[in-house]
């Protein structure tokens, strides 16, 4: 994939949040995870979502609901490009994100 700084760094900042997100969540998000993260408008999300997914970064996983992942072997690089308090930091919010979309597991 290249330098993974340089390729975050040409995404718009909703499209790189995403994947800093992703890259933190160790797998797979629905959208309204995401979204709810974000706390971003649908068109704002459906836009840095296409950006993701034309950059070769983020990818469409099969199924219901609407759910993205890293590109495989990325989400290390992105961690470390980001680094281990920020990583940490968006870790909790996935975790309180997916508690109030999908509920206590």
């Amino acid at each position: 994939m290249g330098d993974v700084a340089k390729l975050l760094s040409s995404l718009s900042g909703a499209a790189r949040r995403i994947v800093e997100v992703l890259a933190a969540a160790d797998g797979p998000l629905s959208y309204e995870v995401l979204r709810h993260i974000l706390r971003a408008t649908e068109e704002d999300m459906i836009e840095a979502l296409a950006e993701g997914v034309r950059s070769g970064l983020v990818r469409s996983v099969q199924g219901p609901p609407p759910t993205y992942e890293l590109a495989p072997d990325l989400a290390r690089r992105v961690q470390d490009a980001i680094g281990g308090e920020r990583v940490e930091r968006l870790r909790r919010q996935v975790a309180g994100a997916r508690k109030r979309v999908h509920g206590p597991e």
